[in-house]
Formats: C-alpha cells, structure tokens, sequence
C-alpha cells in the first residue's frame, strides 16, 4: 500500500512538471507571437512611411521636372534658330523676294480691280497698272469719268491663251462680264468685252503693261 502511495505521488510529481512545462512553452507561444505582431506592424508602418514620403517626393519634384524640361527645350529651340534667323537676315534665299506663280497671281491681279471698281478706289485701280502704261493719265481720268455716271453691281473676268513671252512678261485673253447701274436713268446694262492684256514684272512685281480691246479689231 505505501509503494502504491509513493508510485501515485511521485505519477502527480511528473504530471505537475509535464503541467508546468506546457503552460511556460505556452507563455513562450504567446510571447513569440505577440513579438511576430510587434515586427510585422512595425514593418507595415515603415513600408507605409517610405510610400508615403515617395510620393511627397513626386508630387514635389513632378513641376520642377516639368518646367525645367519646357524651359531646356525652348533654350535648345533659341540656339539652333538663332543661327538661321540671322542666315535669313544676312543671306536671304533669292525665292523669298520672287513674285508669285502667274497661274495664281493674274486671278488676284484682276480681282484687285473688281474690288477697285465696286468700291470706286482710284488708287487701288492703278495700283495695278505698271507706271508705263501707255496713257495711264488718261485712263485714270476716264475711269473716274466712268464712275461718276455708273455704279458697278457685278463683275467677272476670265483668262484664256496664257502665253509666256519671256522671263518678265505674259500674254493673255481677258474676258470683263460687267453689270452697271446708271446712276440718272439708274438702268442697268451689261458688258461683256475681250481685251488683248500684257503682264509684265519689269517693275519686281506682275503688274499690267498694256492692253488692248479685241472688240475694235472685229
């Protein structure tokens, strides 16, 4: 009976160890992990912090970047047009004072002096004439003879046979369809004449030289 008592103390002695083993591994546990939470919430705030200054730093740096770019190509864009604006001012290209094509030049030509004749502009008028023109003091005076009796509502002109002459003149057939109001009767009637018309740029620029009316040759 006393080495059954003896084995059943010492059986409470080793379970009261193996007890208080388990509860100090249990300590142990629960130590280690509220240390793994400590490390892992301190790895999460440095993560969010670097993230965080990142993206301050961009926000920050972003305009500086931006403009330093604008600004470095517009000093790029001075330097290497610099150069050329003073070739153009030094050198200019021999196009550059050229007249333009006649095939778009003589339409505007004539439509300068449809605007002069619908508005009654003297100097308009002849500013397309060349200052040779035969008797271009007595064409001025007819015109504004011409204007003080009618009122142009409606002109056209038409070019046909453009020829070149030589490097300075061209040769062409205008066609004038013109719709006039006398200014007494206020009748209107309407025009349609053909004129033989030199073009020439003796002057620098396409001007007309001279011209003659078809019409008295018929």
């Amino acid at each position: 009976m006393d080495e059954f008592k003896e084995e059943l103390a010492l059986n409470s002695t080793a379970l009261e160890e193996e007890a208080q083993k388990i509860v100090q591994t249990s300590g142990l546990l629960t130590d280690n992990l509220v240390k793994a939470n400590k490390i892992v919430w301190r790895m999460l705030g440095f993560i969010w912090a670097v993230m965080i200054c990142l993206l301050i730093a961009y926000v920050a740096f972003l305009p500086k970047t931006i403009f330093y770019s604008e600004s470095g190509t517009s000093d790029r864009y001075a330097r290497n047009t610099a150069p050329a604006s003073q070739k153009d001012l030094t050198a200019p290209s021999p196009d550059s004072s050229s007249p333009p094509p006649p095939s778009e030049y003589f339409p505007q030509l004539l439509n300068r002096i449809r605007q002069a004749q619908l508005q009654k502009d003297i100097d308009l008028f002849l500013s397309v004439y060349s200052p040779s023109f035969p008797d271009i003091g007595k064409k001025r005076e007819q015109t504004l003879k011409i204007w003080k009796t009618y009122d142009f509502l409606e002109i056209q002109f038409l070019i046909d046979d453009l020829q070149q002459q030589d490097g300075r003149t061209f040769l062409a057939k205008v066609t004038s369809d013109i719709k006039a109001q006398n200014l007494d009767s206020n009748e209107i009637k309407r025009s349609v004449k053909s004129y033989h018309v030199s073009f020439s740029n003796r002057s620098g620029k396409w001007l007309i030289q001279d011209l003659e009316s078809l019409d008295n040759q018929k």
